[in-house]
């Protein structure tokens, strides 16, 4: 592989990631959110949060992270 094509797929790559991050806060920003919103916007956080690792803590039938090492 060329060093052009390698520099190719990160340029790519990079704007794939950026892209959807840029134009929503593009658009956004020309309205103001409402206060609700933002009050909704910081229970996010604590259930991603939750869905992550409360249904680890209470699976049966695991091992433990002592009986793993």
């Amino acid at each position: 592989m060329s060093q052009t094509y390698i520099l190719c797929v990160i340029l790519i790559m990079a704007l794939t990631g950026f892209l959807p991050r840029v134009i929503p806060m593009a658009i956004i920003r020309k309205h103001p959110i409402p206060h609700w919103f933002k009050v909704w916007l910081t229970f996010v956080p604590p259930a991603i949060f939750g869905a992550l690792v409360f249904p680890d803590i209470f699976q049966i039938g695991r091992a433990s992270c002592r009986e793993r090492v």
